[in-house]
């Protein structure tokens, strides 16, 4: 993404919840979101699902953001690739 982390921290931030993902926790100094993929579960959280971190990183002028588990590590190329796009499609509307 173009621009600051500053600057999409707060897109991200308000796309979050209209792109069925609901936040439990953040931490703007490193850059995470933690949250929990709600889209298909009608907005309910059980034991069982599972957490994500959305991890906003500075290279250069950009901003990459990048999935992983709630333990930083990857998650399915698919599964990244569905979350972000369902993300970035909520920022740009």
């Amino acid at each position: 993404m173009s621009g600051s982390v500053d600057q999409n921290w707060k897109k991200i931030s308000s796309a979050l919840s209209p792109a069925g993902l609901q936040m439990l926790d953040s931490d703007n100094s490193l850059g995470v979101f933690f949250v929990v993929d709600v889209a298909n579960t009608k907005g309910k959280i059980s034991t069982h699902s599972p957490i994500y971190r959305i991890n906003l990183i500075k290279k250069d002028k950009q901003t990459i953001v990048t999935l992983t588990n709630q333990r930083n590590k990857p998650v399915s190329d698919q599964l990244q690739f569905m979350i972000l796009q369902r993300l970035t499609q909520t920022i740009k509307s």
